[in-house]
C-alpha cells in the first residue's frame, strides 16, 4: 500500500469510529472489493483494526460512559461487548479493548483446529444475516495464550474485563465415552491454562455446527461442567454460551440453565446462532446440510431468553447476543433483565462506530426513563423479577 492510499485508509478508518454509515457504505463494501469469501473479509478487517490499534486508542474517550458502568464479581466496567466469534483468537484484543467495554474472545479449544472445509460462511445483506458452518476453527490455547501476554503487555492496550470462550470438543473417531472424557480433559486443561490470565469463562457447548457438541447438552453434563469450572476457577466469572430456543422447548431449556446454575455457574449468554436447513441458506450451492444463522432475526429470540431466564433465576448473570443493530433493541434487552449486551454479526455490518452509537443511546433512554445510572436500572430490574419470583 502506497503512502497515499495509507493515509486515505487511515483517515477514513478513523472517521468511521464515529460513523457506522461510513463503515458500511464505503469500507465494507471496499473489503469485499479485495475479497471474496466473508470469512476472508472478516480477518482482513480485524488485520486491519490491529494495524491501526493507535487510531483507535486515541479515540478511546469516546467510547467511555461512566454512566453504563455496572460491576459484576468486584469487576466495574462497561457492559458492552464483543461476542464469540468476532475475534476467535484474540488477534485483535488490543484494539478491541479501546472499543468495548469487555470482550468475549473465541471460542478456544485446546488443540488448534482447522474446521470444516471453505466456503463455509455465506451473507444475506438484504436482512443482515450471517450463515455459517465452520466447525469451531480454532489457532489452539497456546496462541491465544500468546495473543493474551501481548494484550497485558501492550502499551495501547486499555483494561477491560477478557471473559474467554472456551470449549472441549468430543472427537468423532472415538465411542461416546472416550469422547466425553476426552472433551473433559481438554475443557479442564484450559481452565488450569487460563485462569491467572482472564476474568472469567463462557462454556460454549452450543455451535449448531459441531455434531457432537449434542452429547455434552444435558443436564447432568451442565451440572458437572459448572463444578468444574467453579472447582478450578471460583473467583472468576462462569457463564454457558445458550442456543435459541422456540416456545415449546422452553422447558427443556431453562433445566439447562437450571443445572448450570445448580452446578455453580454464575449465569449465560443467550444466544448462540439458530440452526438453519440446507434449503433456507441463500446461496445457490451450500456444501452441508445446515448452518447457524445468526443477524437481526435472532432478536426475539434472544429477548425471550433473557426474560425467561431473569424470572426464573433472578439473582442469575445474563450476557446478551443475537443480532443487536440498535440502541433501542440494546437498551429493551437491558430492561428485560440482561447484565450486559454483546455482539459479532452487527459490528461486521455496521463496524466499530455501532459501539459508541449503542452507549449513546442507551444513556439517553435511561435518563428518560428516569435512571442516573445502567446500574440503577440494573437492580430496579433484578428487583423487580425476585419479587415475582417470591410472589408465583
Amino acid at each position: 500500500m502506497d503512502v497515499m492510499n495509507e493515509f486515505i485508509e487511515r483517515a477514513g478508518f478513523a472517521l468511521s469510529l464515529h460513523s457506522p454509515w461510513l463503515f458500511r457504505n464505503i469500507i465494507r463494501p471496499e473489503l469485499y472489493r479485495r475479497e471474496t469469501d466473508p470469512e476472508d473479509v472478516h480477518e482482513a478487517a480485524l488485520e486491519m483494526a490491529d494495524r491501526y490499534a493507535s487510531v483507535i486508542a486515541a479515540h478511546r474517550e469516546c467510547f467511555d460512559f461512566p454512566d453504563l458502568r455496572i460491576t459484576i464479581k468486584g469487576k466495574s466496567f462497561i457492559p458492552f461487548g464483543t461476542a464469540a466469534g468476532m475475534d476467535k483468537n484474540g488477534d485483535a484484543i488490543v484494539p478491541f479493548s479501546n472499543v468495548f467495554g469487555f470482550l468475549e474472545p473465541g471460542t478456544v479449544t485446546f488443540l488448534d483446529r482447522r474446521g470444516n472445509d471453505k466456503p463455509r460462511v455465506a451473507i444475506d445483506d438484504g436482512n443482515r444475516d450471517f450463515y455459517n458452518v465452520q466447525g469451531f476453527p480454532s489457532k489452539g490455547l497456546m496462541y491465544f495464550l500468546d495473543r493474551v501476554d501481548r494484550y497485558k503487555s501492550h502499551p495501547l492496550s486499555n483494561n477491560v474485563p477478557l471473559y474467554v470462550n472456551i470449549c472441549g470438543v468430543p472427537p468423532t473417531n472415538m465411542d461416546r465415552d472416550e469422547a466425553l472424557d476426552r472433551a473433559w480433559d481438554e475443557t479442564d486443561a484450559m481452565i488450569l491454562h487460563l485462569v491467572n490470565s482472564v476474568d472469567g469463562f463462557v462454556w460454549n457447548p452450543f455451535s449448531p455446527n459441531t455434531e457432537t457438541l449434542k452429547m455434552l447438552r444435558t443436564p447432568r453434563a451442565f451440572e458437572r461442567y459448572a463444578k468444574l469450572f467453579k472447582l478450578n476457577a471460583d473467583k472468576k466469572l462462569r457463564l454457558v454460551k445458550m442456543g435459541p430456543y422456540d416456545a415449546h422447548q422452553r422447558g427443556e431449556w431453562l433445566s439447562l440453565v437450571g443445572a448450570w446454575l445448580d452446578g455453580g455457574g454464575d449465569g449465560i449468554v443467550a444466544v448462540n446462532t439458530y440452526a438453519t436447513p440446507r434449503n433456507e441458506v441463500p446461496v445457490e450451492s451450500w456444501g452441508y446440510p445446515t448452518a447457524g444463522r445468526s443477524g437481526k432475526f435472532l432478536s426475539d429470540y434472544r429477548l425471550r431468553a433473557v426474560n425467561d431466564t431473569r424470572r426464573e433465576f433472578p439473582q442469575s448473570v445474563i450476557f446478551a447476543t443475537g443480532g443487536i443493530f440498535d440502541a433501542d433493541d440494546a437498551y429493551n434487552t437491558f430492561y428485560k433483565g440482561a447484565d450486559a449486551v454483546e455482539g459479532y454479526t452487527p459490528f461486521a455490518y455496521e463496524g466499530l462506530g455501532l459501539s459508541r452509537k449503542l452507549m449513546k443511546g442507551v444513556s439517553k433512554l435511561m435518563r428518560r426513563d428516569g435512571y442516573q445510572t445502567l446500574e440503577d436500572l440494573r437492580q430496579d430490574v433484578r428487583g423487580e423479577a425476585q419479587d415475582y419470583f417470591c410472589l408465583r
